[in-house]
């Protein structure tokens, strides 16, 4: 078996057919070849080359492409791959998939496990292995009961990966979010967070930890006006300080594109999440009026498990830092072509949820377009159709239909080549209806 690897980004089944003769005349016998490719490689001209390789040579020819490689990290069951060596955040990590069944038979067999579980040797494979079953019992209600088994693991790893940060790293954010998630307050867990951002004062995370971190943050700040954390204002805040300035920091020293376009992400994503309430916002704010964090999950999951537009932020928010976060995505814009295993699904979402925010910005149209065509290559022309559809109906409900009008053509334009007439039927209907709109709220026309 021969490993070939390519880096050339024009006309690779030229470049193909011109290794494997050159591997199969080697006087070493060859039986199969796996051949890598960062370029991605057409189904019909893969299966091409195939039938090349078996016809010319009596081999087995296997292509893996930027996409295919892609696929295979996301599946459940390999993505600690992504996070051990492409340091890829915990909280993209898919959803291990279940039955119907009220209670799978894989969890129960892990619940099993672990509650007899009484020393882990603190690895990654037990991380992977624990990770499935605590999230499960967190986010779904017919498994609550079983948390507190699950979380009583999860503290049992975590001291026995003292000796490794970043795992630990890894540990403590599944077990402060199945925390915040399963049992709706952080109290229990404020010291373990503690520990979490204040290792990062001391010693730079890797990427990964960084977007966890942000997500972390996020979830502290949805907890404070309720006291669901003893965690203040004033001390969250000096965290977010660090991570941004540690960002800064590794952007400065970052060696290779793909680094910086994943740092890049984490500094967009941290740049336009929600502003910080002032003192005054905070004593007005009424906490019954905040959405508990486990059903705004229920509301995430069940809109994406089910096509529909994501929720927006209002007309009227406001972002930490939007200029500088736009000037994140534009250098990112400029790396993407060239980095096409950087994964950019949580940042295009959060680009996307605050498009109401950032269409008046003099760089949004560039960086639409980018993380558009980023989108079309890595998960096809729908994928970027719905991207398109989420920010139209955000930009109408916002009362702006001229700016949602761009949208929807893109939309309509995606999803009509990307072989969803549905899609672009529907774009096309909501277009003329949004042209009606426009029009009927444009002042006459005066006459001569």
């Amino acid at each position: 078996m021969v490993l070939a690897v390519t880096t050339q980004r024009e006309d690779i089944p030229s470049k193909v057919r011109w290794d494997l003769a050159k591997i199969c005349t080697d006087s070493a016998p060859v039986n199969r070849v796996i051949y890598f490719t960062v370029a991605p490689v057409k189904t019909s001209k893969r299966h091409e080359l195939q039938k090349h390789a078996r016809d010319s040579y009596s081999i087995a020819l296997d292509i893996w492409d930027a996409q295919a490689i892609s696929d295979e990290l996301a599946s459940y069951d390999l993505f600690y791959l992504a996070v051990d060596y492409l340091h890829l955040p915990s909280s993209l990590a898919p959803e291990l998939p279940h039955t119907e069944v009220t209670l799978p038979d894989w969890y129960l067999e892990d619940l099993t496990h672990w509650r007899s579980e009484s020393t882990p040797a603190g690895t990654v494979g037990e991380l992977v292995d624990l990770r499935e079953g605590l999230r499960f019992s967190a986010l779904n209600l017919e498994a609550r009961a079983d948390l507190p088994d699950w979380l009583a693991a999860a503290h049992r790893l975590r001291e026995a990966a003292r000796g490794n940060p970043a795992l630990l790293s890894r540990i403590e954010y599944e077990l402060i979010i199945s925390t915040g998630f399963g049992m709706s307050t952080l109290l229990p867990v404020d010291s373990v967070l503690r520990d979490l951002f204040g290792r990062q004062q001391i010693r730079e995370p890797d990427t990964g930890v960084i977007v966890d971190s942000i997500t972390l943050l996020r979830l502290i700040e949805s907890m404070q006006p309720r006291s669901l954390t003893r965690i203040g204002r004033e001390e969250s805040g000096v965290w977010i300080d660090n991570l941004e300035q540690t960002v800064d920091r590794m952007l400065t020293n970052a060696d290779g594109p793909n680094v910086r376009a994943r740092l890049l992400c984490a500094a967009a994503i941290l740049a336009h999440g929600p502003a910080s309430l002032k003192p005054e916002e905070t004593r007005e704010l009424d906490p019954r009026t905040v959405p508990d964090v486990a059903e705004i999950h229920r509301s995430l999951s069940w809109a994406k498990q089910n096509g529909l537009p994501l929720p927006s932020a209002p007309a009227d928010g406001a972002v930490r830092n939007l200029d500088k976060g736009m000037d994140y995505l534009v250098e990112l814009a400029d790396l993407l072509p060239s980095t096409p295993l950087v994964p950019i699904d949580e940042v295009a979402t959060i680009f996307d949820m605050t498009a109401t925010l950032l269409v008046d910005h003099h760089d949004y149209l560039k960086v639409r377009r980018a993380l558009d065509q980023a989108t079309v290559e890595r998960a096809g022309l729908a994928a970027a159709g719905d991207r398109a559809q989420s920010r139209a109906l955000a930009l109408l409900q916002a009362k702006r239909p001229v700016d949602a009008l761009q949208e929807i053509h893109a939309a309509k334009i995606d999803w009509l080549h990307g072989e969803s007439a549905k899609g672009a039927a529907l774009m096309m209907l909501l277009a003329a209806r949004v042209i009606t709109i426009c029009v009927s709220r444009s002042p006459p026309s005066s006459t001569p």
